[in-house]
């Protein structure tokens, strides 16, 4: 269990943020400053507790913003919602976007070329 969802459970316990930072070996404003990220995110505790650690970390530790991801920005309410959203984008990716290595057309364009044309 990540460091963060072990704080997010003793701060749910009522646990004093001196002793989750004892307990934790951080200091008292990095716990502070995890529990107002936290809040920031209005989303249950529950709920945050059921991500995965990598992408609870990356939701609440800083680092360098011209490394983010606008993946991790947006959470699916469900399965369903990832498959359409997939889907889409696999229908972008191979019907209307030209690839450099296709010699400018899009996979399926690409496909309908005869056999003798691939290089």
């Amino acid at each position: 269990m990540s460091q963060i969802k072990q704080l997010i459970r003793l701060h749910r316990e009522n646990y004093p943020i001196k002793t989750i930072a004892r307990h934790l070996s951080i200091s008292k404003n990095t716990v502070k400053s995890y529990l107002k990220k936290v809040t920031d995110l209005n989303l249950s505790l529950e709920r945050i507790l059921e991500l995965e650690d990598p992408v609870l970390e990356r939701m609440l530790r800083s680092g360098n913003p011209a490394y983010r991801d606008e993946r991790f920005e947006y959470l699916f309410e469900d399965t369903l919602q990832v498959q359409i959203l997939a889907e889409e984008w696999l229908q972008d990716y191979n019907y209307k976007r030209p690839h450099e290595s296709l010699g400018g057309k899009t996979p399926m364009e690409y496909d309908a070329l005869p056999a003798a044309c691939y290089q």
